[in-house]
């Protein structure tokens, strides 16, 4: 057995968006949320992408949607950028 380890040439952040069936019970409920929460991320992501590639570190993550009403663009995105804002920090307290 061999193998060879190189290093991650992947996205600097991976994510995932989840919206789940138990609270709302339509399809068309969970592909709205799911697809203003990826249009929030889209338009926020490259601070958070060109720092983690700058400290050379790889993020996964996932995002679930925890209300229960559906929210509106504007809520949407104003929450994905607090909550990318929490995680920058929390990175460079871990990293630091």
């Amino acid at each position: 057995v061999s193998w060879v380890i190189t290093p991650y040439t992947g996205p600097a952040v991976s994510i995932v968006f989840s919206v789940p069936k138990s609270r709302f019970r339509h399809a068309v409920d969970r592909n709205l949320l799911k697809r203003r929460m990826r249009e929030a991320y889209r338009t926020q992501k490259a601070d958070l992408a060109g720092w983690a590639a700058e400290n050379g570190l790889h993020l996964d993550v996932i995002l679930s949607y925890n209300g229960r009403e559906i929210s509106d663009s504007r809520e949407i995105r104003e929450k994905i950028i607090l909550i990318l804002q929490r995680l920058r920090v929390a990175c460079e307290k871990t990293a630091g």
